[in-house]
């Protein structure tokens, strides 16, 4: 998985040089980035994690280097797709708009985004291993 976050980042940094217009760039990004966890998807659906920390690495480590990113161009596209033509005053409310509601995700969501940023581990069973449990 290391070798596909490496060639998607690659492709990435090539789209972000190449591309000036943003709409265009966020679009391009965001297909690659949901073709990349399509095939994930299809990988890992058969798959069996050797361990609980091969698990954990995967859902904590490999997983949001590229989620991240698809969260990321998938709101600048929405945004500018619904940005309003109309005047300055028009758009820094709309974006304003869009900022508050960004920070009430965060805020929302405060418990895990700490727990994540700090490199915390000792729940990492509980967000990030989804084996059922055994029936012994």
């Amino acid at each position: 998985m290391n070798q596909v976050t490496k060639d998607v980042n690659e492709k990435i940094q090539q789209i972000e040089h190449e591309e000036n217009n943003i709409f265009s760039k966020a679009s391009k990004i965001v297909t690659i980035l949901e073709e990349t966890f399509e095939k994930m998807k299809s990988y890992f659906y058969d798959y069996n994690f050797s361990d609980d920390k091969e698990e954990i690495y995967f859902f904590k480590t490999t997983k949001p280097q590229l989620f991240y990113k698809l969260i990321y161009y998938s709101k600048i596209y929405n945004i500018e797709n619904s940005r309003p033509h109309g005047s300055n005053a028009s758009q820094r409310e709309y974006i304003t708009y869009e900022l508050n509601q960004i920070t009430a995700y965060f805020n929302k969501n405060n418990d895990f985004y700490r727990y994540y940023r700090s490199g915390a581990t000792h729940l990492d069973k509980y967000y990030s291993c989804f084996a059922l449990p055994s029936n012994h």
